[in-house]
C-alpha cells in the first residue's frame, strides 16, 4: 500500500510539471495591434486638430470673374444697430461675418486668392447682401453691397481699383476726419447724401465704404466693426 501511494504521488507530480511547461496562447502573451495606413493617420490627426484652416481656392477662382455671394438675411450673431462691438485682434474666421453660410464662403474664397487683406462687415439682423462680385484679374478686386429692411445701404470696395491721385480716387465734399476701417485708419467724408470712407485711395491695394440712409455715428460703428478675414 505504501508503494502504491508513492507511485500515485509521483504520477501526480509529473502531470503538474507537464501542465506548467505547456506554453500559453500567443494572444494571451502579446497585446493586440492594428496597422494604420498613412492616409488614416492623416485623417485622424486632422480630426483632432482645433486649428482653423483656410479654404482652398475653387477651380472657379482661376476665371477672371467669380460669382458673387447669394442674397441672404442678416447674421443672427450680428450686433445691435449702431454698435458693432470691439474689433478682434488679428484675422478672424468669417463665421462672424454678416449673412448666410454662402455669403461667408464668398469671403473665404476671395481671401484665399488675393494678397491684400479682405474685410467683411458685422451688421444687425435684418441686413442682407444686395449684390457682390469678385474679379481675380490684375491683383483682384471685390465689391459687395448690403441693404437693410428699411432701405439703408452699405457698400464695400476692396483690392485693386482706382489708380491715381487721392482726390480723384477718394472724392468727398466735406471732410469729417479719420475713421476706422477695421484695424485700418481711413478718411471719412460726406459726398452728396452719402457717407464715404477711404483707406489709401489711389494706391494698390485700397479699401473704401459708402453708406446711404445712415447717420455718421452708425456708419463709424460699422466701419470700426469690419473684420479681417482669415487667409
Amino acid at each position: 500500500m505504501q508503494r502504491a501511494g508513492l507511485i500515485i504521488v509521483l504520477a501526480a507530480l509529473l502531470v503538474g510539471a507537464c501542465d506548467a511547461a505547456a506554453p500559453s496562447s500567443v494572444a494571451s502573451q502579446r497585446p493586440a495591434t492594428a496597422s494604420i495606413s498613412p492616409s488614416a493617420r492623416a485623417s485622424a490627426s486632422a480630426a483632432g486638430s482645433s486649428a482653423s484652416v483656410a479654404p482652398v481656392a475653387s477651380t472657379a477662382a482661376a476665371s477672371p470673374k467669380a460669382s458673387g455671394p447669394a442674397a441672404a438675411s442678416g447674421s443672427p450673431k450680428a450686433s445691435a444697430a449702431g454698435s458693432a462691438g470691439p474689433v478682434p485682434t488679428g484675422s478672424i474666421d468669417p463665421s462672424l461675418c454678416a449673412g448666410t453660410d454662402a455669403n461667408r464662403q464668398f469671403f473665404r474664397d476671395v481671401a484665399a486668392q488675393v494678397t491684400w487683406a479682405v474685410y467683411c462687415p458685422t451688421l444687425p439682423k435684418g441686413w442682407f447682401v444686395e449684390a457682390g462680385n469678385f474679379r481675380a484679374a490684375g491683383g483682384g478686386s471685390m465689391v459687395i453691397s448690403y441693404k437693410s429692411a428699411t432701405g439703408q445701404r452699405v457698400e464695400l470696395t476692396e483690392g485693386v481699383g482706382c489708380l491715381g491721385v487721392p482726390i480723384e480716387c477718394g472724392p468727398y465734399d466735406t471732410s469729417l476726419g479719420n475713421a476706422a476701417y477695421g484695424d485700418l485708419v481711413g478718411q471719412l467724408g460726406k459726398l452728396s447724401t452719402a457717407y464715404v470712407l477711404y483707406v489709401k485711395p489711389g494706391l494698390n491695394p485700397s479699401w473704401s465704404a459708402t453708406a446711404t440712409g445712415l447717420d455718421e455715428a452708425t456708419f463709424r460703428s460699422i466701419g470700426s466693426g469690419l473684420l479681417k478675414v482669415t487667409k
